[in-house]
């Protein structure tokens, strides 16, 4: 269990790592579709279709949201349905993360 989970204080991430670990919830962007969507513009520099320098940036227009109903039960809160309906991940448990 995760220091703020264990002195009862509800941390917010950024992203959805952050949530797996402890976090009691994020709204951010999916590094794995960004990854996608940036590999997708590699992939035209290399197959010749545009230089680097002649791509725009692109941005992921949409965040997500993600939150940990283990989290929220430990801390007595409950998070919102319309919120938790339309999540683009809930998790159930607190996962140890790497150091």
């Amino acid at each position: 269990m995760t220091k703020q989970v264990r002195k009862n204080i509800p941390v917010f991430g950024s992203e959805v790592e952050q949530v797996k670990i402890g976090c009691l919830a994020a709204m951010g962007l999916d590094y794995v579709d960004l990854g996608k969507q940036t590999g997708v513009m590699a992939a035209k520099v290399l197959k010749g279709e545009a230089k680097a320098s002649e791509l725009n940036f692109e941005v992921i227009k949409d965040a997500a949201f993600y939150g940990n109903s283990k989290v929220a039960d430990t801390l007595g809160i409950t998070l919102p349905k319309e919120l938790t309906d339309s999540a683009a991940k809930m998790f159930t448990d607190i996962s140890k993360g790497t150091k």
